[in-house]
């Protein structure tokens, strides 16, 4: 369940995913016990620019982390973009 407190500015979610998928996308997801955060948390980042999804940076930050973890996200070198 997300949890804040009254004396800060942030929601804490239960299990944010990011994972890639066979598209090209990489996706930004909570499977919080929560079903609406679960239903509108879906973040999807693109990385090609004729892409309305298109985010660059996003992209990049958020292959770094995978890759950071031995996962694979092909087609993507670092370098490509600053973040």
């Amino acid at each position: 369940m997300a949890t804040t407190k009254d004396n800060v500015t942030y929601v804490n979610l239960e299990k944010v995913q990011i994972w890639f998928d066979k598209g090209g996308q990489i996706h930004i997801t909570a499977d919080d016990s929560d079903p609406e955060i679960r239903a509108k948390l879906n973040i999807v980042l693109n990385n090609n620019p004729n892409s309305e999804l298109y985010h660059s940076r996003g992209y990049a930050q958020a292959a770094r982390i995978l890759t950071r973890y031995g996962k694979t996200v092909p087609g993507w070198e670092d370098g490509a973009a600053a973040g």
